[in-house]
């Protein structure tokens, strides 16, 4: 399978796991059934991207890349951290604007299987 079709198809767990646990209030499901899906989701999107980005050096510099992979990830993470607080106030003891959050993640999780396939072409056309 492609990393665009698993990608996607995580993208649409994730996407489901925040819908029901941050935008749709109104919900039947206890939270440990969502909470499981949100983390196997997110376990699944990484392993696939990671996979992916392990083919693109050439292996003499793999550890290399991968360790500045890893460093830009958490920092990519600490700034995601930090905008979202940026979106969200806290109202009469509520959170208020975690669904907007949860929505700027449901983009993401429809712009990466996008990248994902220009990875792909890509990789596909340096053999």
């Amino acid at each position: 399978m492609s990393a665009v079709t698993l990608s996607s198809f995580f993208g649409v767990s994730l996407s489901t796991a925040l819908v029901l646990g941050f935008i749709w209030y109104a919900n039947p499901l206890p939270i440990v059934p969502i909470f499981m899906l949100f983390m196997l989701s997110m376990t699944g999107r990484n392993i696939v991207g990671q996979t992916l980005s392990s083919k693109v050096p050439p292996p003499a510099l793999r550890a290399t890349f991968m360790s500045l992979q890893s460093s830009l990830t958490h920092l990519a993470s600490s700034l995601g951290a930090f905008v979202a607080s940026l979106m969200l106030s806290q109202q009469d003891g509520r959170l208020v604007g975690i669904e907007n959050v949860a929505y700027v993640a449901i983009g993401g999780c429809v712009v990466i299987p996008l990248l994902y396939r220009v990875a792909e072409r890509g990789l596909g056309r340096r053999g």
